[in-house]
């Protein structure tokens, strides 16, 4: 586990939006590049094996020292194989009581 000293990106856009301030359009670049980069890792790290993150939000998005992006929170991730049994079920997958189930 990698400590993040810069905190998550819901964080930076709360300090922005109380500042009354935009983000700079290179900060925006640079995250959207790292967050593109870390997905690309996980969709194509192992050549039969993806990993399906399926929680990405602000506050999973973090920065170390150096402000640069760290996925973080993987507790909804599924592995996917590339065979045909796998590849039918990654959408069916149910998270939640019985009783209860999020409308998404």
């Amino acid at each position: 586990m990698e400590y993040c000293e810069n905190g998550d990106m819901a964080k930076l856009i709360k300090n922005y939006k109380a500042e009354k301030d935009f983000v700079p359009e290179d900060v925006v670049w640079k995250i959207f590049m790292q967050i593109l980069l870390a997905l690309r890792e996980c969709h194509y790290r192992v050549k039969n094996t993806k990993i399906l993150h399926r929680d990405l939000k602000p506050s999973n998005i973090f920065f170390d020292q150096n402000n640069n992006v760290k996925l973080g929170d993987f507790g909804l991730s599924r592995i996917i194989k590339n065979n045909a049994e796998e590849s039918q079920c990654m959408a069916h997958t149910n998270v939640g009581t019985p009783y209860y189930m999020s409308p998404e």
